[in-house]
């Protein structure tokens, strides 16, 4: 027998972490200082992560929070999204 079980209806958070709005700090001071933005690799060790991966995750999550965008097929394709650069100067309203 087969359980259709229908998933939690969780709400969704789309306000940053405190470790997140770091790293959207890092990507704008990165990509102002610089007059690009951060490969993965440069965000890791920005962060002081052990592993890409981790820096992949933080990443991951921004882009569902809507924080940041990806282009794709490129090293330094990370841009703050409207969203992105509120929450860093606190005025981060919930939709």
């Amino acid at each position: 027998m087969r359980c259709h079980a229908k998933p939690h209806a969780r709400t969704f958070d789309r306000s940053p972490t405190p470790r997140q709005r770091q790293a959207l700090a890092a990507i704008r001071d990165f990509t102002v200082r610089m007059g690009m933005p951060p490969t993965v690799r440069e965000l890791q060790s920005m962060l002081g992560l052990a592993s890409s991966h981790g820096a992949s995750e933080h990443l991951r999550l921004l882009l569902a929070k809507g924080l940041i965008e990806r282009l794709p097929m490129r090293s330094r394709g990370i841009r703050l999204t409207a969203a992105g650069r509120n929450a860093l100067r606190g005025m981060w309203r919930a939709a």
